[in-house]
């Protein structure tokens, strides 16, 4: 028997199956600079260095780096 998933949960696993190359951030405030820039956290996890801390994985892209960029000079 087929069951179809939800369009949603479909466009998720074919979205799993493809090579995504990823920016890890470990600050808190430039994660929420490039969220609140339009980029989307595509996972997190634990910090490998210390457990209470978290990393944060955007898709790396020029438009990512650019956004960055804009960042360091704004906080320099």
């Amino acid at each position: 028997m087929n069951v179809l998933l939800p369009e949603i949960e479909q466009e998720e696993v074919i979205m799993c199956t493809e090579k995504i190359n990823m920016y890890i951030i470990r600050s808190l405030s430039m994660t929420n600079w490039l969220c609140s820039n339009g980029h989307k956290i595509l996972k997190v996890e634990d910090s490998e260095k210390d457990p209470n801390l978290k990393m944060f994985f955007f898709e790396d892209t020029v438009a990512l780096r650019k956004t960055m960029a804009k960042f360091k000079k704004e906080r320099a």
